[in-house]
């Protein structure tokens, strides 16, 4: 039976990747767990039926334990990834990574040569590529029904609300203790634009700001948390009505209610607005990640690709247009709608990707699938996994590179001579 340790048992970690393996009980086994919250410790120790020797509060305890389990599973802040990972292949453990690999693309580049050197799998959770609604895109594009793909237009709208949760007063606020937000939200964009059309990215430019959520766009009469703002029930991010007043029945209603506290209840989540990080005015937080950016990016063959990330939207999902020669394609998640449009019959074609699985929880689907096709892997059992280390590094390095160019005012950079400038300063 395959072993299983997670490093962070967060929103991600737990909630998403250990309920799930927790249910898997005849294939999988969680052995380990490590998280700095001992409340978190604690509930899942009894949750998942762990023998406390094998909890830990602290990671360096819980890498001096030496290797705990099969494989690993890091769930941890961006920025702490790069540490964990090494000492975890040092290990000899197999490596499921939240993505960002880690805000630092040198960082990424040496895990990767990390892991060849030991030999260990590293699958990035990059999940999108496992859902049934972007595997149909794969297929279609695959058939040559769009005939030889000219563009691809893709546009993440991240949520008003989200952004608040996560960009804003969150975890991935601020680029200096986590990542950029190109990197932290849309890495998962530029893996989907690599893997559909299986061409190498030579060049990148970009454009962005942080132009909303700041101090001078306060509103007259705000204060510096929700509960003290006399105008909150003007503003479309007040704290109280989004996590408090919307739990009124004291339902535990899960993500992103848990992030902000364990076991959410009205109460709990009362105090923790009260006090916490998720209470202050989103015009008053140490944000600096852009709440809008654009990308651009030239592929081989002539083929291009442009991306945009814009918070200010109602709901949360994205958008796909495929220009073909022969037909393009419209997707949809917030809809599942694929449609496609045949230029020589004149026929449109419409899928409802909804149908395609049982299961469309977590990512559409994705977690769960990656997930199983994971533990095959690992099981030498044949397998469609295919967000390996290096696909993920790439890209990463997509990303990285339309940061750079943003803070260059959209200058253009050439992939070769990006990472040709990493490697050498790694070696």
């Amino acid at each position: 039976m395959l072993t299983i340790a997670i490093l962070g048992v967060g929103s991600r970690g737990a909630t998403t990747y250990g309920d799930y393996l927790n249910t898997l009980k005849d294939k999988v086994k969680i052995t380990a767990i490590c998280d700095i919250d001992k409340n978190k410790l604690n509930y899942y120790q009894k949750k998942y039926h762990i023998d406390a020797k094998n909890c830990f509060d602290c990671s360096d305890d819980f890498f001096n334990a030496k290797k705990l389990a099969d494989v690993l599973i890091i769930a941890t802040l961006d920025q702490q990834h790069y540490e964990h990972a090494i000492k975890a292949l040092e290990l000899g453990y197999h490596l499921l990574l939240e993505k960002p690999i880690s805000p630092s693309i040198e960082e990424c580049v040496a895990i990767e040569k990390k892991a060849k050197e030991k030999n260990r799998y590293v699958v990035v959770c990059h999940v999108l590529r496992y859902t049934p609604f972007y595997r149909k895109i794969k297929d279609i594009i695959e058939s040559k029904q769009l005939g030889q793909i000219i563009h691809i237009q893709s546009c993440e709208n991240v949520g008003f609300w989200h952004q608040a949760h996560s960009f804003v007063r969150g975890n991935w606020q601020n680029s200096k203790q986590t990542a950029p937000m190109i990197l932290a939200k849309c890495c998962h964009d530029m893996d989907l634009l690599n893997w559909l059309l299986n061409l190498s990215p030579l060049a990148v430019s970009s454009f962005g700001s942080l132009t909303y959520f700041t101090k001078s766009n306060a509103p007259k009469g705000s204060a510096k948390r929700c509960y003290d703002c006399q105008i909150r029930h003007q503003c479309p991010y007040d704290a109280v009505q989004y996590y408090v007043e919307s739990n009124q029945k004291n339902q535990n209603i899960g993500w992103p209610y848990d992030v902000v506290v364990l076991e959410p209840t009205y109460e709990k989540l009362k105090k923790a607005i009260q006090e916490g990080p998720y209470g202050k005015c989103v015009f008053d937080c140490d944000n600096d990640v852009v709440d809008h950016q654009i990308v651009n990016i030239q592929y081989d063959h002539e083929v291009t690709a442009s991306h945009t990330m814009c918070a200010f939207s109602k709901d949360c999902f994205r958008t796909m247009k495929i220009y073909g020669t022969r037909g393009d394609l419209e997707a949809n998640t917030l809809t599942n709608q694929i449609v496609v449009h045949d230029f020589l019959t004149h026929q449109t074609t419409s899928i409802d990707a909804s149908k395609l699985s049982d299961d469309l929880s977590g990512h559409m689907g994705g977690d769960h699938v990656m997930l199983n096709e994971f533990i095959a892997l690992l099981n030498h059992q044949h397998t469609h996994l295919d967000s390996s280390i290096e696909k993920s590094v790439a890209s990463h390095l997509i990303c990285m590179a339309a940061e750079s160019s943003r803070l260059q005012n959209g200058k253009v950079i050439f992939l070769d001579e990006y990472k040709k400038s990493i490697l050498k300063s790694i070696d």
